[in-house]
Parts: C-alpha cells; structure tokens; sequence
C-alpha cells in the first residue's frame, strides 16, 4: 500500500512540473511583422494550430490587458500582400519555365481571404502586370500569357527598390516570393549585403525558387541568403519533383489571425519599444516578440482636460467672489448687482474692440497706398529709355524702349552663339535640368565642386565629369577623375570626346540622356535664349 501511495505522489509531482514547465518555458518566435499608428499595434500572428483561447502583452514595462484578437479578412484594412517577382529572361532552364509559372498559379489558387497580389516581370527594370490585385482569374491568365526572352537581368536594384518602396505601403502583412536564377548582370548596381541591411528593420516574408543555370550556383546562394535572413524557405527547382511541397510551405506560414494592442497613455514618448504578445491556446503557450515606435502623447487632449480643469476652478472663483460681494450688499443695505445690467456692459465693451481693429485696418491699408504711390512716382522719374527686367531663368536683360536687347548678364560662348542642352535622369525621367551652355560645367554630386548636381546617388563623384563648348558649337565630355568613371553609350572615356545628341552618360550607377534643344545665335555678344522678341513676349506673358 505504501509502495502504491509512493508511485501515485510521483507521477502527481512528475504532472504538476511539466505543467509549470510548459507554462514558464512558452515557444518564443522573434521578428514577427507589425505595424502601429496613433492608437494601437497591430501584430500578424504567425499561423498556428492550435484555437487562441487567450492574450496578454507588454509594451515595454507596460502590461496592456486591452488585445483584440481579430481574423484577416475583408472586413479588415490589415490584409495579406504578396509581390510575386518572376524573371523571364532565357537564362531559366526550359524545364524550369513551366515549373515556374505552375507555382504562381498555385500560389495564387491556393490565396487566403482578402489576399492582395502584385505580378511583375524583370530584367533591367521591373514590369508590373497587376498591382494590388484580387481578381485570382485574371492573374492566372496574365501568368500564362509571360514569354521568355533574351534579356539583361538587374536582380538586386530590382530587390532593393521594392523593398525600398514597401517601407511606404501601410499595414499591409509583406510577402514576398522571387523566382529566378539569381543572375545579375549589373556590375555596378547594389550588393545583397545592402539588400539585407535594408531589411534588419523590417520582418518580410521572403520565399525564393531557384533555377539552375550553367555555374550560377554562387548567384542562387545570394538570392537563398536573402530568405535566410528574414527566416523563410528556399526552394531549388531542380531538385524539386512536387511542386505542391513549395506552394504548401509557402501557404502554411502565412498569418491567419491578427492582434490589436491599444497602446497606454503611459509609453507615448516617441521612443521604439520593445512588445511582448503572450498567446495561450488549448495546448501550448507562445510568445512573440517584436517592436516598434511609440508616438507622441495626444498634446490637444491633455490640453483640453487642462482647459476644462482651469476653466471650473475660475468658475468656483467667480462663484465665491460674487456670493461675498452679494452678502456685503446685503449687509450694507445695498443692491444685488442685475445680470441685465453686466450684458449691457459687456456690449459696449466688445463693441469698442471691434472699432479699435477696425481703425487700425484703416490706417494699415491708407500706409500700403501711400507706399504704392511713391514706388510709381519714382518709377515715373527713371529714364523711360531702358527698362530691367529679370527673365525665368533669373538672368538680368536691360530692353531699351523699343523692345531691343541692350545687355545680358549671361556672356555667349565661342562665335557669339550658346548651346541649350537638356539632361534627363533614364530611371527618373521627372528628374530633368536643363542647362545654357556657354563655355563648361561641371557634373557631379555636391554643390561645393559642381553646378549641375545629382546629389540623390551616391555613386556619383563629388565632381564627375565636365561638359565643354569646342568650335563649330560642339560639345566635348571628360571625366575628371571620378571613382566609378565615366561611360558614354556603354563605352568608358579616358580623355576628351565630343558628346553627341541622345548620348547616354552613365555616371556609377547613375544613367543621364544627353540632349541639345537648340543653338541659338546671341545678341551684342552676350548670350541669350532666343531672340529679342521672343524674350520679350515671354517675359510679359509671365506677367
């Protein structure tokens, strides 16, 4: 009996450990995705089996018992996305091809509710097929109709402007899936170590399918270390014989569920905290951990509450002093002061205010005209011979009465002419300057060293290259010692070369078309843009 007894204590203190355990050592799972506004934190909840009975958090040193936990669907503004990046260059294998395609199609078939899908093409730039999309029919279609061709592939500059762009695009949960080779023939473009330092800060979901192409093996490792680094799968064609096993990966790891924490007063200081969401279910207990910036308390209803809270005490005050002044009245013999009488009072007064601002408008405006007057008189006093005008380009031209060009501040370059010329940014064609050329200027990235400036790329020297006037209005390029050199239609320069209209300049990674708009013919020796009559029209037009 004693022997029994002994056995049933053991197991009873062997169960109530493993309890303990299980509700101590919770499954911690780090680098979740999630996003906070003004008022709370919402935070994807990693797909589990297991029903969520119950959630806690902590923000900072804060214990919120205020989460929501809420279902991805429709309903919500939180809502999957996933960007599928496909490279159709010939570089994959013609096995590979039909591979390739039948996984987006499961992909796309296989959506959860709400899911978003953005299809895109590559080689040197991207080409978007549907952007924030849910019509699943109309995407399984665009993915049958992409054909192969023998392109360049810019992989990594690709990768790093949609990431880049992703920083921007709202609560939405990041899924990314790549399929490609991993080739990039783009020497000079980003590293994928810049790629996975833009992503620290960032938990995407990541997902590449490789395909191998001759001996691109150290090009597939690259692209797989990018889904090492946000922790998702990697998948290599070649070796793989169900396509279902990637889909299924792929889908399986997707949040179902999201939970919104309201965030306290108390941790508003605009600074990145970290939080803490403890998930309890029928069988396990997880704890997923992420952070992210707190905003700043809400100053107007702090302000609101202190005007109120002033506002009462004056009351009180008010009601104090007038009830002494009415017992002293009432001590004294006097009269209670009439209520009718204070709102005639109040009148006058706000009256009188209103005439005051009034006569200060009044003398206000009179000062302006009599200001106006005296400019026109001694504007009437000049010599009405010779007029100085600024034109848009803020050069200063002095006309005389006849509409002739007298003198220009801005001096012609050889036999008296000035070449107008245009550079225009390929990959940011809103990025357009337009320059008069009279003798030289200098291109590069800061102001210091340069006139035109491209100060967004940080490939470009501090002073790249220099454009020049030659004879016969010709222009001449030459790189001045630039880190990364200078290109012209693909091809290096290595001393002065005449530059041709539509030239391409690559400046690093920089790519600028060349352009004259015209070569015009400048009055008295001095250079300008047009002829007289047509400077003059311009400049009344602007007017």
């Amino acid at each position: 009996m004693k022997k029994k007894l002994v056995k049933m204590t053991a197991l009873l203190y062997v169960i109530v450990i493993f309890g303990f355990s299980r509700s101590v050592y919770a499954e911690t799972i780090q680098n979740v995705q999630s996003y906070s506004d003004e008022k709370q934190i919402v935070i994807y909840i990693p797909n589990l089996k297991e029903k969520i009975s119950a959630a806690s958090a902590q923000i900072g040193n804060a214990a919120v018992a205020d989460v929501q936990i809420k279902k991805i669907g429709k309903a919500q503004k939180n809502y999957i996305h996933t960007t599928i990046l496909f490279d159709n260059s010939l570089s994959i294998s013609s096995d590979n091809r039909n591979k390739m395609k039948e996984v987006v199609k499961r992909l796309i078939n296989s959506h959860v509710e709400g899911e978003k899908f953005t299809l895109a093409t590559f080689d040197t730039e991207m080409h978007e097929l549907s952007v924030d999309s849910t019509d699943y029919e109309e995407l399984i279609m665009q993915t049958d109709s992409i054909e192969f061709a023998n392109q360049d592939t810019y992989l990594k500059n690709i990768l790093y402007d949609v990431f880049k762009q992703s920083e921007t695009t709202g609560s939405a949960y990041q899924n990314y899936v790549i399929l490609s080779d991993g080739s990039d023939d783009n020497d000079v473009g980003y590293t994928y170590n810049e790629i996975i330092n833009l992503l620290k800060d960032h938990n995407y979901a990541i997902y590449s399918v490789g395909s191998r192409y001759e001996s691109n093996i150290d090009a597939l490792e690259e692209m797989f270390s990018i889904s090492r680094a946000s922790e998702s799968s990697y998948f290599l064609l070649d070796e793989t014989e169900d396509i279902n096993a990637i889909v299924n990966q792929i889908i399986q790891d997707i949040p179902r569920n999201i939970a919104k924490i309201k965030i306290p007063e108390s941790v508003k200081d605009g600074e990145t905290k970290s939080i803490k969401l403890t998930i309890n279910t029928s069988d396990d207990s997880y704890s997923l951990i992420t952070e992210a910036k707190m905003p700043f308390a809400d100053m107007s209803v702090k302000k609101e509450a202190e005007r109120v809270e002033k506002k009462e005490s004056e009351t009180e005050t008010k009601k104090t002093i007038l009830a002494e002044k009415t017992t002293e009245n009432k001590e004294a013999g006097g009269e209670i002061p009439n209520k009718e009488e204070n709102k005639i009072l109040l009148s006058y007064m706000l009256i009188g205010i209103i005439a005051v601002v009034v006569i200060v408008l009044i003398a206000v405006l009179l000062i302006l005209i009599r200001k106006r007057s005296k400019v026109r008189e001694n504007n009437k006093e000049k010599d009405d011979s010779t007029i100085l005008i600024k034109s848009k380009d803020d050069k200063t031209i002095l006309i005389d009465k006849d509409d002739n060009i007298i003198e220009s501040d801005n001096d012609a370059g050889p036999e008296g002419n000035i070449v107008n010329i245009r550079l225009t940014d390929i990959r940011r064609p809103a990025v357009m300057m337009e320059y008069s050329l009279s003798s030289s200027v200098i291109l590069g990235r800061t102001a210091e060293r340069s006139q035109i400036i491209f100060d967004y790329e940080k490939s470009v020297s501090g002073q790249h290259c220099e454009l020049s006037r030659g004879e016969n209005n010709k222009i001449y390029i030459q790189d001045l010692e630039s880190s990364n050199g200078t290109y012209v239609n693909g091809e290096q320069i290595k001393e002065k070369e005449e530059l041709l209209d539509g030239s391409i300049i690559k400046m690093g990674r920089l790519q600028i078309e060349f352009q004259i708009i015209n070569v015009e013919r400048a009055e008295n020796g001095k250079g300008m843009i047009g002829t007289s009559t047509e400077v003059i029209s311009d400049l009344y037009d602007e007017e």
